[in-house]
């Protein structure tokens, strides 16, 4: 196994989940001023939070399954 694909995969991995945590969780810790932008960010940024976040799982678990096969082969 390669370890410069092994460490450049977690890399990507824990880059898109804090992605992913901080756009879930960020908007309701931000006090804008404006009700209407607020509100517009706290019902869009997690939604797109959660799906960067399960891309993250995705990715790292597809990645682990092809380098295990690399190993095999």
């Amino acid at each position: 196994m390669n370890p410069k694909q092994l460490t450049q995969t977690i890399t990507i991995f824990v880059m898109l989940l804090i992605v992913g945590l901080l756009m879930i969780l960020l908007p309701y810790q931000m006090d804008l001023g404006q009700a209407e932008v607020e509100t517009a960010l706290q019902n869009s940024l997690p939604l797109v939070g959660a799906a960067i976040f399960g891309a993250g799982l995705t990715f790292f678990l597809i990645e682990m399954v092809r380098l295990d096969r690399n190993i095999g082969a």
